[in-house]
């Protein structure tokens, strides 16, 4: 009776501390989250959502994009250039008090703000 016990207890796989132990060991790896693009159909770039050079929106992300032969956009410049330094050797940061939305005409908002943010009207 005591030898029955003893191998059902180790057949069983939660009894069993190997099974506990091999599933700890495994770190999970997590897929990296890709960044939403948008490219035009006549254009060869591609592009955050709210660039003012995006007119037709088809939605991809940008490995397919890179696959495809498209290039960043100059403006909106998707997927961080951060760790890029920049040829006019300027940190890219904004340090003006001004509001950085873009009105309805394309120009920039003239209401001050606190320094890279929003006015209060564009929250």
């Amino acid at each position: 009776m005591a030898q029955f016990i003893l191998i059902l207890l180790v057949s069983l796989p939660w009894a069993s501390p190997a099974s506990g132990s091999q599933s700890q060991d495994k770190p999970k790896t997590a897929k990296p989250k890709l960044e939403t693009v948008y490219i035009t159909r006549t254009g060869k770039r591609y592009h955050r959502s709210g660039c003012r050079y995006l007119h037709s929106k088809i939605k991809t992300n940008i490995v397919e994009a890179d696959k495809a032969g498209y290039t960043p956009c100059k403006v909106c410049k998707p997927g961080g250039n951060s760790k890029k330094p920049s040829a006019s050797g300027k940190s890219g940061k904004v340090t003006s008090g001004r509001c950085q939305a873009t009105t309805k005409k394309g120009t920039r908002c003239k209401r001050s703000a606190s320094s890279g943010s929003y006015c209060w009207q564009h929250p």
